[in-house]
């Protein structure tokens, strides 16, 4: 192995004149571990305030150097691994039907994990989201898992571009990764649709009237573009607080790095190196994935004609049995969401922007509920009703004959299409560790911003969301119901309870609120560039987006990978930053006053 890199300084005795660093390595061999390279020599500035800049600014030529080693390493170790024989997975988890068969298997996995969860939670009376809970208990997991080695992935004769580090001793974690990884891809593109029932279920929610519903509208619009700028504006802040901790000159100007290793376009022969050891993998490509296109015409054919043929089965279908003419409407009812869904992401990108897949898939399923109505002489609540059961309550009693015989059907004993893709709710946000452990690096260098504006959003959002309240005149039974607007839904009801507020109106703002973030949040956030030139970064704008909307607006930022992680990272820490202050006697007597509101 290479010695440790060593630096010498040779001061000159002219005042503000250069010495010489040199980075030896291992003689002979070379900074690059090519013969004929033995040193480094840089211009290294001789009026450093303190021996600590200097050490800093000797540590940009160390890293440098250090990019150099690991990337002559990377083809030592290629060469060595061309010799060695192909062992460890089965073959068939390289086809194509391995894959499938893996995406099934860890979708089937995480949901196991939410429903246990979701039982212990429930017999020790834990009134914190068990999801949400086993998304950080899995997260810290897979970060102490990754210090433990395991055996040696392997690669595919088909895929000779695999990175060579798989056949390395690799983390358990890294294992487990990449296994539930088609999992986790299938989980990605179908995330938004588990929130949906939440969202059509609106019109069934109990809201004011009149200019008591107008104002509340107003304060919810006003309130995320509040929140999205004040935690773009935190991040920011606590971006340029990180940076003092930067080198500078002795005028003041940043420090500029030692010059980095010369990039080789890709493509490009390197002289010296067999050409079977410089093509690139597209799995480490520094650019980020692009977004899918949507699911496949042939899969929306598929449910297309599911939907045709359910919806003319309950129409038509008189002469059918009561649980045949059921199935007909329950299987309408999820195909309409399914295939608004996927038209939704089949359009151009920049009518995503402006009408978002969640709307498309609301719009199409109360056109489907209308059609259903219509042809069985029903109203339109009675079949919106039958979508989803408001979980521990029964279907209502007063339904007409036709949805009534529906609902007493086997078919909607466990609920409607709505607690179909309800349940999978909780594995997505199970999901999210993995989405944060493969950006676990990026996180740790970005954990001043996080931590930080995440405490930041926390507190001053719900202040702020108070006083929102209270200067629009908000009737006094709402203006508590408004605070949690932006914390996921199970730990807003939970707050609601200790506000002694409403907790159904304030599931109700809270969809709203995600339903809005997720259809213009990232909109806002581009039209803020020019003002705000942090909100380019994917720190910034998915942390806006996870603080803001919850996990509506972590679904609807899933698009972007980088930005992804930390939404799904601020919609935990946010939450539950929010939930934990709401707990202490003494901040719930500041809300209320904050809001002009007396608590008990």
């Amino acid at each position: 192995m290479y010695k440790k890199v060593a630096f010498v300084y040779l001061p000159l005795p002219k005042k503000g004149s250069h010495g010489v660093a040199c980075v030896s390595v291992r003689p002979g061999r070379g900074v690059c571990g090519t013969p004929g390279v033995s040193s480094r020599s840089v211009l290294l500035p001789n009026s450093f305030n303190s021996s600590k800049e200097q050490q800093r600014w000797i540590g940009n030529v160390c890293e440098n150097v250090r990019l150099e080693r690991l990337r002559a390493r990377r083809v030592r170790l290629e060469a060595s691994a061309a010799r060695k024989p192909f062992t460890a997975l089965p073959r068939g988890a390289y086809s194509r039907e391995g894959q499938v068969l893996r995406a099934w298997a860890g979708v089937v996995t995480l949901f196991a994990i939410d429903r246990s969860l979701l039982r212990v939670f429930a017999m020790a009376r834990i009134r914190f989201p068990s999801s949400l809970a086993g998304m950080l208990v899995l997260f810290l997991s897979l970060l102490v898992a990754d210090r433990i080695r395991s055996w040696p992935l392997s690669r595919s004769p088909e895929e000779p571009d695999t990175l060579v580090a798989e056949r390395l001793p690799c983390s358990v974690a890294s294992v487990v990764s990449s296994w539930a990884s088609p999992g986790l891809s299938l989980m990605t593109r179908w995330l938004a649709i588990f929130f949906v029932p939440n969202l059509i279920m609106l019109p069934a929610a109990a809201v004011p009237r009149g200019s008591a519903l107008l104002r509340l509208v107003i304060a919810i619009g006003f309130g995320l573009v509040m929140s999205l700028f004040s935690t773009i504006l935190f991040v920011s802040f606590l971006e340029r607080v990180s940076r003092r901790r930067e080198v500078r000159n002795v005028d003041g100007s940043p420090l500029e790095p030692a010059t980095a290793p010369e990039r080789i376009p890709k493509g490009a022969s390197i002289p010296g190196i067999p050409l079977q050891f410089q093509r690139e993998s597209d799995s480490v490509s520094s650019a980020a994935p692009k977004a899918s296109s949507g699911p496949q015409l042939a899969l929306i054919g598929i449910w297309t004609m599911v939907w045709a043929a359910s919806t003319l089965g309950w129409i038509f279908g008189t002469g059918m049995t009561a649980d045949g003419r059921a199935t007909a409407l329950w299987l309408s009812l999820l195909s309409s969401t399914v295939v608004g869904f996927s038209l939704g992401q089949r359009l151009p990108t920049k009518f995503q922007k402006a009408l978002h897949p969640l709307l498309t898939c609301v719009i199409l399923t109360y056109l489907s509920i209308w059609l259903l109505a219509k042809g069985s002489s029903s109203t339109w609540n009675d079949i919106l009703l039958l979508y989803m059961r408001r979980p521990g309550k029964q279907w209502p009693p007063h339904l007409e004959s036709v949805a009534n015989i529906a609902a007493e059907s086997p078919v909607f004993i466990l609920g409607g299409p709505g607690n179909v893709l309800l349940s999978f709710l909780g594995p997505a946000v199970l999901s999210f560790a993995f989405q944060m452990y493969q950006r676990r690096q990026f996180i740790r260098e970005k954990a001043i911003q996080v931590l930080g504006g995440c405490l930041l959003a926390a507190f001053f959002g719900m202040l702020a969301s108070a006083l929102l309240a209270r200067v629009l005149c908000l009737p006094a039974a709402l203006r508590l119901v408004f605070v949690p607007r932006s914390i996921t839904a199970p730990l807003a009801i939970a707050m609601a309870d200790m506000l002694e507020c409403d907790a159904t109106l304030t599931a109700t703002i809270v969809v709203i609120t995600g339903l809005l973030g997720a259809n213009f949040g990232r909109l806002l956030i581009d039209l803020w560039r020019p003002v705000v030139p942090q909100a380019s970064s994917p720190v910034a704008r998915g942390l806006a987006m996870g603080a803001s909307a919850h996990g509506l607006g972590t679904a609807a930022i899933s698009e972007e990978p980088e930005a992804f992680p930390f939404a799904a990272i601020a919609m935990a820490l946010v939450g539950t930053l929010s939930a934990l202050m709401v707990t202490l006697p003494a901040f719930r007597t500041l809300l209320g006053i904050i809001a002009g509101v007396r608590m008990s």
